[in-house]
């Protein structure tokens, strides 16, 4: 018993230390963030491949004054940005007062993938590269 009540503790103070990571992280994020990201590829079954053409020339600005200008599946958009305080979530408020929300799924120094739904309610898991 003594065996279950050690995992349990060591699982819920770990799981403290994440949620607080993930509390700090969206001010990091949003740092990070701060680019101009162009398309290096795109995920199909866990792998990461050349973009078809319609998303070869996928970008996105993303500027510190929190406003971003995109390029997706070829038409272009601009608007405003935020992250949710999970970090987990990019919201995109464009001009025409829509919305749309990119799932970040990976964040590194030179390295952003989002999980992008599109109107048709198809996931398209683009990988953004920066210099």
């Amino acid at each position: 018993m003594k065996r279950y009540s050690y995992i349990l503790a060591v699982l819920f103070i770990t799981s403290l230390g994440i949620s607080k990571s993930f509390g700090q992280g969206a001010a990091d994020i949003s740092t990070q963030l701060c680019f101009n990201w162009t398309v290096s590829a795109i995920v199909i079954d866990g792998a990461e491949v050349a973009p078809p053409a319609l998303n070869a020339t996928d970008k996105i600005t993303i500027t510190a004054d929190k406003n971003v200008n995109m390029i997706l599946n070829g038409v272009g958009y601009a608007g405003t940005w935020s992250v949710s305080d999970n970090g987990m979530w990019m919201t995109i408020v464009l001009s025409e007062s829509t919305a749309t929300r990119l799932k970040i799924v990976e964040l590194t120094d030179t390295k952003l993938t989002v999980d992008h739904v599109g109107q048709d309610n198809i996931h398209t898991v683009l990988v953004f590269n920066h210099l």
